[in-house]
């Protein structure tokens, strides 16, 4: 009872940022992908005909879709970084005399 009368109001309502986790995220996003994966399926082994195949591909064509267009600009992003790396460090060897790394 005390506590709640010693607390500022907004640390009654909003929760605190750092008890926030992206695990809850993934949970759903991988789920949603399991049940489209076990639907497709289904709908391939009990109706197994062309009509069948032709439904799967004609109501889960957004799925891929979906994934490579949330995976494309990640997949920009990577590429634009190593590009930039590698030119740094081509400027750098130029500028300063320096050998070549090992790392990669």
């Amino acid at each position: 009872m005390f506590r709640l009368l010693t607390q500022r109001p907004h640390e009654l309502i909003e929760p605190s940022i750092k008890d926030e986790s992206p695990v809850p995220g993934w949970i759903l996003i991988w789920s949603l992908i399991l049940i489209k994966l076990f639907i497709g399926g289904a709908i391939l082994f009990f109706f197994n005909a062309e009509e069948s195949l032709v439904f799967v591909i004609g109501t889960h064509w957004m799925a891929p879709a979906a994934i490579v267009a949330l995976l494309l600009p990640l997949g920009i992003f990577w590429g634009r970084l190593w590009r930039m790396r590698l030119r740094r460090e081509e400027l750098q060897r130029a500028e300063w005399y320096v050998e070549k790394s090992s790392k990669r």
